[in-house]
């Protein structure tokens, strides 16, 4: 997500694009786990990415070398990222032959109304939360002077 546009563009293509198609083809991952467009779905992108980083951290590690659980530590975490893809592309809707485009609910677009609406419902919240922690001063203060109230 702190990637520019360019940076994004290069880890896509030379990272992913190449790696995807791989892991795909190694583990047998159907569409219902990879869709055709996971590069179109952020959240998609994520997993994908970070997948990928924890193999390259666990497995390639140079410096320390890998961990003797390495292999079936990546099993494991390969599970549960198939069930988290297995949802995330259920979510999305997308077939074989359709892409769907991302869905994004109008609070979280930063360019409509409804988000100015939210931030501010979200700012009244966080006062609230801050208000309701501190103590009121003047029943603080008697219980200082050992008054009570």
């Amino acid at each position: 997500m702190a990637l520019d546009a360019v940076a994004q563009s290069e880890t896509l293509r030379s990272v992913l694009g190449e790696w995807v198609p791989k892991i795909v083809c190694e583990f047998a991952l159907s569409e219902q786990v990879v869709p055709r467009c996971w590069y179109r779905h952020s959240a998609m992108i994520h997993e994908l990415l970070a997948l990928f980083q924890y193999r390259q951290q666990q497995q390639f590690n140079m410096e320390l070398g890998p961990p003797v659980s390495a292999a079936i530590d990546f099993q494991y975490q390969f599970s549960l990222w198939r069930q988290r893809m297995r949802s995330l592309t259920g979510d999305a809707g997308c077939t074989a032959s359709k892409h769907l485009a991302q869905h994004r609910p109008s609070w979280a677009d930063s360019s409509t109304t409804d988000f100015a609406m939210w931030s501010v419902d979200l700012d009244e919240f966080a006062r609230e939360l801050v208000a309701f922690a501190e103590p009121d001063v003047s029943e603080s203060s008697a219980l200082e002077n050992g008054e009570e109230s």
